[in-house]
């Protein structure tokens, strides 16, 4: 008798170990987006438009780019216009000369010593979007005008622009937000702004969260349809941010590097989106995730991008803050120690990168090794915050040009990047 109960008893852990096993694998082994396998029925996709340089597809053959001109077409220059609209004249040199694929409109600095922004009239933007379509005519790909456009996020919103709703208002009240949503997508096209930083599909948790965002993932799902499709039958690109989620984010991810805990809740709003409108935009933040990637920010982690490649292909990968702390710093918080406490310093093993990327005395990687570590990720579009300044973006044009010149990954991630950009531009893969 004693030795069947022993029996049952050994049969009784064993089964117990390999349930334990399995949920590590499951949990610390899998995809990251495989965690969350909902079932969505797909609905009409919103249809991509054709963006400025659609016309010029053929240039892509006869006249082939350079390496430098193709690292270009991948980045977005944010501009600040001055208080009547013009273009600074640094900016307007860089712009002739290196001709960049995207421009991200910015609100107004009050001064160059300044840190603080003002907002941008109609006007203002009328004015500076006519004088950038000016100064573009004579480039081989004219670059494709994008902006910020959600809630307290929005760039665009002096005198004279629809005032738009947060994500919390349009989760709350979808119908009756829409009518201004409507309105400020017709705004943006009638200003040449092809691509739009919004909706906001970040889920906030906590009540430390960001303020104006929504707490129910499926109340946000339905929210954000309205944008998207209301953007989209504009014929403005909803850009969905900020994946993989920063609703429990205590500061700017950019700003300041965090290390999220991200759950279902904070995944389930993209990967339904993504299968209704599957040839939408994604913004993806330098967000560390706990437990995952190597200590990686997603914007830089192959892994935390698998599923875009694999299961969203049609999805434009736009990684944000390339140059700033969130992105580039290789300090990240002690295991070890409690919440607030001392920073260690880690060196982080990318074998797609070249080895080990040993960080400076300030404990950052450089800026051109952050945007070859985004591309090498599966990133298509590499974006700034506001502190890049043009000689920066000619350093890592120059830089990124020498790697890939001996890097056969990271030239064939450039080329495939600027192939899925022409594809854009040209309003395919409806």
């Amino acid at each position: 008798m004693s030795q069947n109960k022993h029996l049952s008893t050994q049969i009784l852990l064993v089964v117990l170990t390999i349930f334990v096993v399995g949920l590590g694998f499951n949990y610390f082994y899998q995809p990251f987006w495989n965690q969350t396998n909902y079932q969505t029925q797909p609905e009409n996709v919103t249809a991509r438009q054709e963006l400025p340089g659609a016309g010029n597809l053929g240039n892509s053959l006869n006249q082939p780019l350079s390496t430098k001109q193709t690292i270009a077409q991948l980045l977005v220059l944010p501009v600040f216009p001055t208080s009547t609209g013009e273009i600074p004249t640094e900016i307007k040199t860089w712009l002739e000369t290196n001709q960049p694929g995207f421009i991200q409109l910015r609100s107004m600095r009050v001064s160059t010593e300044s840190a603080d922004f003002k907002p941008v009239s109609l006007a203002t933007a009328q004015t500076l979007t006519k004088k950038l379509t000016e100064l573009s005519r004579g480039f081989i790909w004219p670059p494709v005008l994008m902006t910020y456009f959600s809630g307290g996020l929005t760039e665009l919103k002096g005198d004279g622009f629809v005032t738009v709703p947060t994500m919390k208002s349009l989760c709350d009240s979808p119908d009756k937000t829409e009518p201004a949503i409507a309105s400020a997508a017709a705004q943006l096209k009638q200003l040449g702004i092809s691509m739009v930083v919004g909706p906001v599909v970040d889920v906030v948790l906590s009540a430390g969260g960001p303020k104006g965002l929504c707490s129910d993932p499926d109340k946000l799902v339905l929210g954000s349809k309205k944008y998207i499709e209301n953007f989209g039958a504009a014929g403005v690109l909803p850009i969905l941010a900020h994946f993989p989620g920063s609703g429990r984010a205590s500061s700017n991810p950019i700003l300041q590097p965090q290390t999220l805990a991200i759950t279902v809740s904070d995944l389930k709003p993209f990967q339904q989106l993504f299968k209704i409108y599957p040839n939408l935009g994604v913004l993806v933040s330098p967000i560390k995730v706990a437990e995952k990637f190597d200590g990686l920010p997603c914007s830089q982690s192959k892994e935390c991008l698998a599923t875009f490649p694999s299961q969203f292909p049609e999805v434009i990968v736009i990684v944000e803050g390339v140059n700033a702390k969130g992105a580039r710093s290789r300090f990240v918080p002690s295991l070890a120690a409690s919440a607030g406490a001392e920073l260690v310093k880690v060196q982080i093993a990318t074998q797609s990168a070249g080895g080990v990327q040993s960080a400076s005395s300030s404990g950052q990687i450089s800026i051109a090794e952050s945007a070859k570590l985004s591309l090498l990720a599966g990133a298509n579009i590499l974006m700034f915050d506001s502190t890049i300044s043009p000689a920066e973006l000619t350093d890592l044009i120059n830089q990124l040009e020498i790697w890939s010149a001996t890097d056969a990954e990271l030239k064939t991630a450039i080329e495939a990047s600027w192939k899925k950009i022409i594809s854009l531009r040209a309003g395919q893969n409806q």
